[in-house]
């Protein structure tokens, strides 16, 4: 099949199909390095009784409204994930030579489905472990950060890597925007989504995580708390919504949505408080 579509550039794939002999169930067309820029690969064309999977880069989709993530109700639990397989994502993606300090098993840990506390030092990659392991996963991650100017320079850094199923939602986003982002969280437009703690206990957003919960093409992941230790710092203060994010998350999503912690400081006793959190 990949021979009949690289010969004829994605067209007359339908009359030729008609001429195998074997019966086709799944049409597989996979060109992730294809750029559509000059027009020189057109879809695949959907056949009668056959069902057609066309695989691009961000690329060749720009519009994220049409494009369609891959989706289960379930999350994965790898075993035994192999140390090159991560270190071809890292350097293909990520463009990064090779993890640093604890970054390998945490993102190990976190991809067997673990609650993980992650302390590294600032500067040493600890958004990189939400990031590789959400990607590995089907369904949406949910991070915590407790400023507007660190959603946006992660939101944006993921931007920068070409990873643009993503947002922001703060007070900054205001009317259409924020109803299209909500809009594509519950239909699985989304990959990353970074909210502050005090979102999570918004009636709207809630909701919008038990459509997401109830999807059956849908659920969430991971959520990430990203300088956690503000849950002690902060948490027994003025924004109390850091005690509350675990119970909250899971009056409307399941029970066992791992939850990762990072921080790059956190003395012994506020990353018990994180824990019993």
């Amino acid at each position: 099949l990949s021979k009949i579509i690289n010969k004829n550039n994605g067209t007359k794939v339908s009359t030729e199909l008609k001429n195998i002999n074997t019966k086709v169930d799944v049409l597989i067309d996979l060109s992730v390095l294809t750029r559509n820029f000059f027009g020189i690969v057109t879809d695949t064309p959907h056949l009668n009784g056959v069902v057609v999977a066309t695989i691009r880069t961000s690329d060749y989709a720009r519009d994220t409204a049409s494009r369609e993530l891959a989706y289960s109700k379930h999350s994965i639990k790898y075993k035994n994930v192999n140390n090159k397989s991560l270190a071809f994502l890292l350097q293909n993606i990520f463009r990064k030579v090779s993890f640093r300090e604890n970054q390998e098993k945490a993102v190990k840990d976190a991809l067997e489905l673990h609650s993980v506390i992650a302390l590294l030092p600032t500067g040493a990659g600890k958004s990189l472990i939400y990031q590789i392991s959400g990607l590995l996963q089907p369904g949406l991650t949910v991070i915590i950060d407790p400023l507007k100017s660190l959603m946006k320079d992660q939101r944006d850094n993921l931007l920068d890597m070409g990873i643009d199923a993503v947002a922001m939602i703060n007070s900054f986003i205001k009317g259409k925007e924020r109803k299209r982002i909500m809009s594509g969280i519950e239909t699985h437009k989304m990959k990353f989504i970074f909210v502050a703690p005090e979102r999570l206990q918004m009636v709207e957003f809630r909701n919008c995580l038990k459509a997401v919960s109830a999807d059956t093409r849908n659920h969430l992941s991971y959520l990430v708390i990203d300088e956690a230790h503000c849950v002690s710092e902060w948490g027994h203060d003025f924004r109390t919504a850091y005690l509350r994010l675990s119970d909250t998350v899971r009056t409307c999503t399941r029970d066992d949505v791992p939850i990762l912690a990072l921080t790059g400081t956190a003395a012994e006793d506020v990353l018990q408080v994180i824990k019993r959190v």
